[in-house]
């Protein structure tokens, strides 16, 4: 009995992001784990941390600290606006390893975060990405909570596509890899949005997976009146 309460304790403290083919395929975002999300640049990968970060925040009612550290991604973090009691956003920029460290501890003791959200490695000021997951992994495990990060993926901090890649499988938890079509016919049923496949190539709680959605970059929102975040994830 007291391993089945255990069990189901943890359970409990899985987050689940509400993409409904993501968390079939993890579980969810677990307690002590790092998740990567990777791609080529303009990917979508901000994208999707937009609209997780506001179903775990509709849905789930989970405190969230998000790491931007790219300012000029300022402007599309409105969205969150109807959700900033749980949404607690730090755009300081590049910021070392040990910064992201303390403000992760000094939010544990006041706003007390669900979870950490980091958008992205490159501009954590670190010499290494290895290092870099390593540290984080570590942190989420200190901390107990889950902690999602994006990352580039291909010629990054001096590493090739399949080193690069090695690293990430080695260094995380969960691996998720977006790619993007680029050619038409690979459209979804409105005809006129092309879908982004997504692979689970690592998975530490279980099997991997693929599947597609349509996820808009951040350039392509330039264009576009910033998205409620009630929208339906697959037309985001």
């Amino acid at each position: 009995m007291d391993n089945i309460e255990f069990k189901n304790d943890i359970e409990s403290d899985v987050i689940k992001t509400h993409i409904r083919e993501f968390d079939e395929l993890t579980g969810g975002l677990r307690p002590g784990s790092l998740t990567v999300v990777a791609g080529r640049p303009i990917s979508g990968k901000t994208s999707l941390l937009i609209k997780i970060i506001a179903n775990i925040a509709k849905y789930e009612k989970r405190k969230i600290l998000f790491f931007s550290l790219e300012h000029a991604k300022r402007g599309f973090y409105s969205t969150f606006a109807e959700y900033g009691s749980f949404v607690h956003i730090d755009d300081s920029g590049y910021q070392s390893l040990d910064t992201i460290e303390k403000r992760c501890n000094e939010s544990k003791l006041g706003f007390n975060p669900g979870i950490v959200i980091i958008d992205y490695s490159g501009l954590i000021d670190s010499p290494s990405l290895q290092e870099k997951l390593q540290f984080l992994r570590h942190l989420s495990k200190r901390i107990n909570v889950p902690i999602l990060l994006t990352s580039q993926l291909g010629k990054i901090e001096e590493e090739s596509y399949s080193s690069s890649l090695k690293v990430f499988e080695t260094n995380s938890d969960i691996l998720a890899i977006i790619s993007r079509y680029d050619d038409e016919s690979q459209s979804d049923d409105q005809g006129d949005r092309l879908l982004s496949p997504i692979s689970i190539v690592k998975n530490q709680f279980g099997a991997g997976g693929n599947f597609s959605l349509h996820i808009e970059s951040i350039h392509e929102r330039k264009r576009r009146p910033v998205i409620k975040p009630d929208t339906k994830f697959r037309n985001i």
